[in-house]
């Protein structure tokens, strides 16, 4: 079975998903899913691993907290942590919507 992440169930309005489209990192965002691209998930695994906070990680590079929501800045976390300590590496993979909770399929796109 392949490892998945629960995220958040909050969909992101038309202005959201705009807003995010318009950030470097950003690979796809649909109204239930935000994919980051894979040098992002380095940056952010390795700021991280020096002490900062996930929630100013983001905040930094352009992910305003208010608009991903406290459930999402956690699975966002979750899922990059997991991802390279599993695999090792980071790569994008492609998000699948279950029952209107948002999953994260972990395979090599």
């Amino acid at each position: 079975a392949l490892p998945i992440c629960t995220m958040s169930k909050v969909k992101f309005t038309n202005e959201q998903q705009e807003q995010l489209r318009r950030i470097p990192y950003t690979v796809n965002v649909t109204a239930n899913t935000l994919s980051l691209s894979k040098e992002f998930k380095e940056i952010f695994y390795k700021e991280y691993l020096s002490g900062t906070l996930p929630r100013d990680i983001l905040q930094k590079y352009g992910y305003q907290p208010e608009v991903l929501g406290k459930q999402r800045i956690w699975g966002i976390s979750h899922c990059i942590r997991r991802q390279f300590e599993e695999n090792g590496e980071f790569r994008v993979y492609p998000c699948i919507a279950f029952n209107n909770v948002e999953f994260y399929q972990f395979q090599h796109i």
